[in-house]
């Protein structure tokens, strides 16, 4: 077995041991596969490593693996499919920049997430709102109620970054197997010719996918902008 495949493995493992994120051990299954059917078709070297944390990195070597696939089999295709998928390439690479550039967001937010945990700060407003129904002057009652709003907006605005967070997850997956769908195009490509139909969906799937993640900067960006930390957790590098 590939030593690539095994250290995606491994990792893997470790990170959804020491994160018990759900999504980490199906992720790892994901790229381990894709990884696997790359190397056994003998296209040299695996595709760069990212310098995403681990978790991230994951996900954007699954989605890096599959669009090299879908690269080699055009390159190994007949000229004539090569010449009216010629647009596939360039876009996936534009894909993967966005991609990677999206995960290094995700990454910070989750990081943002994980200073504090909901219950710690569920317990800091509780404690706020006692201070403020036992406050003994309008001046002081006037504080807390000051310190009790910003905190709830921390907490809202923490809840609309987890959710941002959770769809990138999501989208991203979705994005996955619609790179998926889109090999199985080419490859029938190869078996039954090209038609202006089969090379519209083909091109149409790949526009689709960019939509999606041009979508999810859009929306992150929102989320982020909502915040008065957004530099920090959320905004573009």
């Amino acid at each position: 077995m590939n030593p690539i495949s095994l250290a995606v493995g491994a990792v893997g493992g470790a990170t959804f041991a020491m994160s018990g994120a759900w999504w980490v051990l199906p992720l790892t299954g994901v790229a381990w596969g894709v990884l696997s059917a790359t190397q056994l078709k003998g296209q040299g070297a695996p595709p760069p490593k990212s310098n995403l944390p681990t978790p991230y990195a994951l996900r954007f070597m699954s989605l890096q693996a599959m669009a090299k696939r879908i690269e080699v089999t055009l390159a190994s295709s007949d000229a004539t499919i090569r010449s009216c998928l010629a647009d596939v390439p360039p876009s996936l690479a534009e894909m993967l920049t966005k991609v990677e550039a999206l995960l290094a967001r995700q990454a910070r937010i989750e990081a943002y997430l994980g200073e504090v945990h909901p219950q710690v700060a569920a317990a800091e407003l509780a404690r706020l709102e006692a201070s403020h129904a036992s406050a003994a002057s309008e001046d002081a009652k006037r504080s807390w109620a000051t310190a009790i709003e910003n905190k709830r907006a921390e907490l809202d605005a923490r809840g609309a970054l987890h959710g941002a967070s959770d769809r990138i997850a999501a989208e991203l997956a979705a994005i996955e197997a619609a790179l998926g769908t889109t090999l199985s195009k080419i490859v029938s490509l190869e078996q039954g010719g090209v038609s202006a139909e089969a090379q519209a969906g083909i091109t149409g799937d790949v526009s689709d996918v960019l939509i999606k993640v041009s979508a999810l900067e859009q929306a992150l960006d929102e989320t982020s902008g909502a915040g008065a930390s957004a530099t920090t957790w959320g905004g573009r590098s």
